[in-house]
């Protein structure tokens, strides 16, 4: 509360309360918020430079705003794991009826379609952005692609991270009840649960050092791109 009260003077509304988790604050946030577009950044996590939102938002402007019917911008982002950082770029959308396919964090909601699809669903602990992303995405809502580095988030303390098979179990869920493809959603969680149990198990057998080496090569591969 420190650091929102130093900044009160450029905050319009705050406010420090118990929620029942992130997304039911989430919510609170969406529900409060006066303007066209929302973006959710984490504790710890920050806008990839000062210039993200007027990159987006004027020199994008004549696009976005000719576009009615654009429901969410979304860019890549880095990951920081420790010393090390690394790019991430989106997958193709059609994946989405499985998995994320970007990061919330780097990403821009208009408010009118998340008020209109019913806001996060606080039941989801883990996973409620990609239901309400798959939801939209399924729904046909438009989704533009930025080309730039939007956020950069930490990779070592995410919720996500710390709880793979739960967080797996809630996509399945979530595909099974947004989608029509019933039987397809059945193996797709087959065979996500199978990988997110032997990525489970090889993160805890697998020595620290050598899960080092491996971002330190994947550092190396990717750091032309941070400083692009």
């Amino acid at each position: 509360m420190d650091i929102v009260k130093k900044y009160e003077d450029r905050i319009d509304y705050w406010v420090s309360e118990k929620d029942r988790g992130i997304y039911d604050a989430m919510n609170k946030g969406t529900i409060l918020a006066l303007g066209y577009w929302l973006n959710y950044m984490n504790s710890g996590d920050f806008f990839y430079d000062y210039n993200v939102v007027w990159d987006i938002f004027s020199k994008s402007t004549t696009s976005i705003k000719n576009y009615n019917d654009l429901c969410l911008i979304y860019g890549d982002w880095i990951v920081r794991f420790g010393e090390h950082s690394f790019v991430f770029k989106p997958k193709n959308l059609k994946n989405l009826y499985k998995r994320m396919v970007f990061s919330h964090n780097a990403a821009f909601f208009r408010l009118q379609s998340l008020k209109k699809e019913g806001l996060y669903n606080i039941r989801f602990k883990i996973s409620a952005d990609f239901d309400i992303i798959q939801k939209l995405y399924l729904k046909k809502y438009d989704f533009m692609y930025v080309p730039r580095i939007i956020s950069e988030i930490e990779g070592l303390h995410g919720v996500s991270n710390n709880k793979i098979l739960k967080a797996t179990l809630e996509r399945f869920i979530i595909t099974f009840n947004n989608s029509n493809r019933k039987i397809f959603s059945i193996f797709s969680f087959s065979y996500e649960m199978l990988y997110s149990a032997f990525i489970f198990m090889l993160r805890k057998i697998v020595p620290g050092y050598l899960r080092q080496l491996r971002r330190r090569l994947l550092y190396n591969k990717n750091k032309e791109k941070i400083c692009c």
